[in-house]
């Protein structure tokens, strides 16, 4: 009964969350990453402490999946033939789960743990250190406050006694969706992502900022080949200085201002 409890099963899935991050952190930084993956599963038993916390994982997103409220992001999915190919009745219906709605269920949980708050972190982190643009940004929601006239009869506390903001306020305040995308620029929630090169991929060599960063080699372009695991670092690419103004500083008019 506790195993099928909601409150046991998302404590189980938090704990198991919590300690898949630290297991591929871990495993990231071993010998481990270097070897082929079927040593690891052979012989790691960091594999098998990640397969324990996987099997907690798996229940949680299979339950959120079946469970899933229409109108709901899993529940839209489910009829979709990206994740449903062959447009299963059963899996429509929500009595059964297949593997691309359950990857896809395990993504979405994982990835809306922290986000948010990590971006709502470093946002407030570099209002506190741009006291102006903080000062610009409170003027322009305390403005939009005063200016929304959503309609608030029914809300349980009277109008006289809070200010709220409404959806068509979030929508009018460019001055905070510049400081937004400013702080995301500048601290991404996913500062890599890596991909796997599903065919031979040719880049062609750009020699004009030698100065700037040592190029490998002196042959006008370099051939990866298939298969291989290519990371994009987006942290870097969001400071280069050949792409961005200032690229180091905290600028949220550069979203606004095209000249900037």
């Amino acid at each position: 009964e506790e195993k099928n409890n909601p409150h046991s099963i998302l404590s189980s899935y938090l704990e198991a969350i919590t300690k898949i991050r630290m297991i591929i952190l871990a495993q990231s930084r071993s010998i481990w990453f270097l070897l082929p993956r079927w040593l690891y599963r052979l012989f790691s038993p960091m594999y098998r402490e990640e397969e324990k916390q996987m099997k907690i994982i798996r229940h949680f997103a299979r339950t959120a999946c079946l469970n899933a409220q229409p109108g709901s992001p899993l529940h839209l999915l489910r009829s979709r033939k990206s994740h449903n190919d062959t447009l299963n009745k059963n899996i429509i219906d929500g009595q059964e789960v297949n593997k691309h709605l359950l990857d896809e269920a395990i993504t979405l949980l994982f990835a809306g743990q922290d986000t948010s708050a990590a971006t709502l972190s470093w946002t407030l982190h570099l209002l506190s250190l741009n006291p102006k643009v903080q000062s610009r940004l409170a003027k322009e929601v305390r403005e939009a406050i005063d200016h929304c006239d959503d309609d608030i009869s029914d809300a349980p506390i009277k109008a006289e006694s809070y200010k709220t903001i409404c959806k068509k306020t979030v929508m009018n305040l460019p001055y905070l969706d510049a400081v937004i995308k400013e702080s995301m620029r500048l601290y991404p929630v996913a500062p890599f992502v890596v991909r796997k090169l599903p065919e031979e991929l040719s880049i062609p060599m750009n020699h004009d900022n030698d100065d700037d960063y040592s190029s490998p080699t002196n042959l006008d372009e370099i051939t990866i080949p298939k298969d291989t695991l290519a990371c994009i670092w987006i942290y870097s690419l969001h400071r280069n200085k050949n792409l961005w103004h200032k690229p180091d500083d905290f600028v949220p008019e550069r979203w606004i201002d095209p000249n900037l």
